[in-house]
């Protein structure tokens, strides 16, 4: 049977009616061209989708242990009911043992081939024969895989049940992720207002769901979803698959072009591949995490949906990636509280580093760009991110203050008193009104940031719909409401339909404790004299230890481990701050 003509890095390629010999390159890209040789096999169906998915897992386990270009020779046929797959390694490759087991003998004849194929031999529950540097297992059509696979093995198999599918066919043409994706950019445009043709191309040729293994597709395409990856041992989230939304969101921050050379730092293996579709065949894309699970989570699914040229990396972030650099963009995925040293050095002279940095317990995902030694920022955006880890790790202090319905988050090491704050929770409360109104729908996370930078004591008020249900506090908001605090008084930021008018609300602050009064009349002023923008802040970063007199003049000043961050509202500076 005569292949197709554009069949590319194949030494030599055969087809009968038993089965295929491919003398190829095992790389990622030659990943679909293997499945159309694999599907001109005259086997049946079963015996079809197993022989694909037999060498998308060789091939994928081939990039992720030896890297891109490997030389191997795959051959898959059938005897009777059993499928016989075969790799024969002429390269004299040694590799290291990997996971302790025995098939991982780096002195075999056969090393690599073994390490191939110990997956397989997990999974299908075979045993690889070496003959020299042929490595051959046989494998049982009927039934296909084995019956049952623990939640662990699934995890660690690069091909899980719910991707079957996915896989083994072509998922360009595949009629419901076509929907869905359509679904999506739908979403993002009406979310964020405008989506540039380079991001909507990426997200259209990246596919998501092989990064979200065992999530529905569905909920894989859904814009606000962030599947959550790992927890610690208190059950709280250290790694996810940040939201469609967010990632496009600071994709249209950087400014990716191709060509260009990019640092991801918190990987997850997805962005990483839109940042690939960005900068093309001509750029270079490093993606980095302290955590090796999720750097081998990476590694696997960039190889299985096509992406083996980034390079993925484990280490701390707070140290960026000095042998690839210098980066015409960096891009941080999760949370930071100040800007490592290392970061603005690795940065060109003329990039953009995109960073959610956590200000007085607000994060707002900000594109700064290089100015000689500090950072400037263009703008800057809502967004919430797991806590980075490692050096860099600088987390906030939870004061509950009824159980786990609701508490204050406390930043930059402020003293709380829980106990008097929790019986001011539930006293009386005090009310005050601004006069100040805003539309239904319009954006105001502007005022959340000047009374941020403006109240003396600040906090967030994190509070569960359980809070809200026993009548303890108004709003459970996901990003945490504003609120002022001292001693054993607080006060938080509320809103009220405005009478008559059913689109418009005005805010106000609900205060507890024996000076809440005083803390939401204090609000209140704020609010008064907040111009009622919502991104017109410039925020500057600057090394620690940099003089005043060479900050912005009239700028809030916050410091940090590294760095000085500078925070003025130009148009504002005309008035007077209560």
């Amino acid at each position: 049977m005569k292949l197709k003509a554009d069949v590319v890095n194949y030494f030599s390629s055969t087809v009968t009616d038993s089965g295929f010999t491919a003398h190829m390159l095992a790389s990622a890209a030659n990943l679909r061209r293997v499945r159309e040789l694999v599907g001109e096999i005259n086997l049946d169906a079963e015996a079809v989708e197993t022989a694909r998915l037999v060498v998308s897992e060789l091939i994928a386990n081939a990039v992720t242990a030896c890297g891109d270009r490997v030389p191997l020779i795959v051959e898959v046929g059938t005897r009777g009911d059993e499928l016989r797959v075969a790799v024969d390694d002429p390269a004299p490759t040694r590799l290291p043992k990997r996971g302790g087991s025995p098939l991982n003998d780096p002195t075999a004849e056969s090393g690599r081939g073994l390490l191939l194929l110990d997956l397989l031999a997990n999974r299908w529950d075979v045993t690889p024969t070496p003959i020299g540097k042929r490595v051959t297992a046989w494998l049982p059509v009927a039934g296909g895989r084995a019956e049952e696979l623990t939640e662990e093995r699934k995890e660690m198999s690069v091909v899980s049940d719910t991707s079957v599918d996915q896989v083994s066919g072509d998922i360009q043409e595949d009629v419901e992720r076509k929907k869905l994706l359509d679904q999506l950019i739908a979403e993002l445009v009406r979310l964020e207002g405008h989506l540039s043709p380079e991001v909507e191309a990426a997200i259209r040729a990246v596919p998501r769901h092989l990064f979200t293994p065992g999530v529905p597709l569905a909920q894989a395409y859904a814009a606000e979803d962030a599947p959550i990856v790992k927890k610690d041992q208190h059950g709280v989230t250290i790694s996810s698959v940040s939201a469609v939304r967010i990632q496009a969101m600071m994709l249209e921050q950087a400014q990716i072009r191709p060509g260009m050379r990019v640092l991801e730092i918190g990987s997850g293996g997805y962005n990483a591949a839109l940042i690939a579709e960005l900068v093309g065949e001509g750029g270079e894309v490093t993606t980095i995490d302290i955590d090796a699970d999720v750097t081998d989570r990476a590694r696997r699914f960039l190889a299985v949906a096509g992406y083996p040229r980034v390079h993925v990396g484990t280490m701390d972030g707070e140290f960026g990636f000095p042998d690839r650099a210098p980066f015409d963009r960096i891009i941080v995925t999760v949370g930071a509280w100040d800007i490592p040293p290392a970061w603005v050095e690795q940065l060109a002279d003329d990039g953009r580093i995109v960073v959610p940095l956590r200000n007085r317990g607000l994060t707002r995902s900000v594109a700064f760009e290089r100015r000689q030694n500090h950072l400037v920022s263009r703008d800057y955006r809502l967004c919430g991110f797991v806590p980075m880890q490692g050096v860099g790790e600088c987390r906030e202090r939870l004061v509950l203050l009824h159980g786990e319905d609701a508490g204050l988050r406390v930043d930059d090491g402020q003293p709380a008193d829980a106990e008097a704050l929790g019986t001011a929770l539930t006293g009386p409360k005090s009310e005050a009104w601004s006069g100040v109104t805003v539309g239904r729908g319009a954006r105001f996370d502007g005022l959340h940031l000047w009374l941020a930078l403006n109240l003396p004591h600040f906090a967030v008020l994190a509070a569960q719909r359980s809070a809200v249900d026993l009548g303890l506090v108004a709003h459970a908001w996901n990003l945490g409401v504003p609120a002022a605090f001292q001693g054993g008084s607080f006060a938080y930021l509320t809103y009220r339909q405005v009478s008559g008018e059913p689109n418009t609300y005005e805010f106000g602050a609900y205060g507890h404790g024996p000076a809440g009064a005083e803390l939401a009349g204090q609000v209140v002023r704020l609010i008064q004299s907040w111009d009622g923008t919502h991104l017109d802040a410039r925020i500057e970063v600057h090394p620690a230890g940099t003089p005043d007199s060479e900050l912005p003049g009239g700028a809030l000043v916050l410091d940090k481990r590294h760095t000085r961050v500078t925070i003025s509202w130009p148009q504002q500076q005309a008035r007077e701050t209560p």
